[in-house]
């Protein structure tokens, strides 16, 4: 690559940073007849979610769906208008109770009048949890959306719809680090939650990755083990970066790496 090449900015504009890899078409506004026979749209999503999660978007076709649950391709048309649409109520259906859930414990943890440490463990506990907790709920249907979720997560979402139920518990997030590292560039703020996600997905999704081990000491469905791991590692990594909350002095190794080079 030159060096022409290497300088271009990125492109916003780009499609991959708009829909990604499932390349889903807009949402339209559902049939009036929408709300009426909620044990048929049960089944239809239930399936959906169940093969959107093993094959993804692109794979998976209306026939498919209605296969599983012996309808009518037509049904999904009557009650949906659309496979986009189906897929967006597979995804809206779970993401927004967990959205709600979320912020509920983020407002909850920003009111504690605890120690900084404390609250930085109570924030990464009110974005994990809930999702730990669903999944481990008995309800198959939110392994199979965790599965979704994981694989749509690093490709985009399905509709701008869908991303701001997870948009607004992240921006909760971020806003109560910033209360507790008011000095932290906007910038760290962000990728600290940013980052977060990277490991809350290895978990909550279940993708197999250590099966592939000739020798391992758990497996992927070890949630109730996983999740603590998790949470330490996520607050250990926000204090690396961004220092301990309880002094807001930055680390020793954070203030290292940002001491400004001697004049000569």
């Amino acid at each position: 690559m030159d060096n022409d090449q290497k300088n271009l900015p990125l492109n916003v504009a780009d499609s991959r940073y708009q829909v990604g890899a499932e390349v889903v078409g807009p949402v339209t506004p559902p049939p009036v007849r929408y709300k009426k026979s909620a044990d048929i749209q049960k089944q239809l999503l239930d399936a959906a979610e169940y093969l959107f999660a093993r094959w993804g978007y692109a794979a998976v076709s209306i026939r498919d769906v209605t296969s599983v649950v012996r309808m009518r391709v037509a049904n999904v048309s009557y009650y949906f208008g659309s496979k986009q649409n189906l897929y967006y109520e597979v995804l809206r259906r779970r993401a927004e109770p967990l959205s709600r859930m979320r912020l509920e414990r983020l407002k909850a943890a920003r009111s504690q009048k605890t120690s900084g440490n404390r609250k930085l463990r109570a924030l990464v506990a009110a974005y994990a949890d809930p999702p730990l907790e669903l999944s481990q709920s008995g309800d198959v249907g939110w392994k199979n959306f965790f599965s979704l979720i994981g694989q749509v997560t690093f490709t985009g979402f399905a509709a701008r719809e869908i991303a701001e139920f997870f948009n607004e518990p992240a921006r909760e997030l971020m806003a109560a680090l910033q209360d507790l590292y008011p000095s932290a560039p906007s910038a760290k703020i962000q990728v600290a939650a940013m980052l977060l996600i990277g490991p809350y997905i290895m978990v909550i999704s279940e993708p197999g990755r250590i099966e592939t081990f000739p020798e391992r000491a758990f497996s992927s469905g070890d949630v109730a083990l996983l999740g603590p791991l998790m949470k330490d590692f996520i607050v250990g990594g926000i204090r690396e970066m961004l220092g301990s909350p309880a002094t807001g002095r930055t680390s020793a190794r954070s203030r290292k790496r940002t001491r400004p080079a001697k004049r000569r």
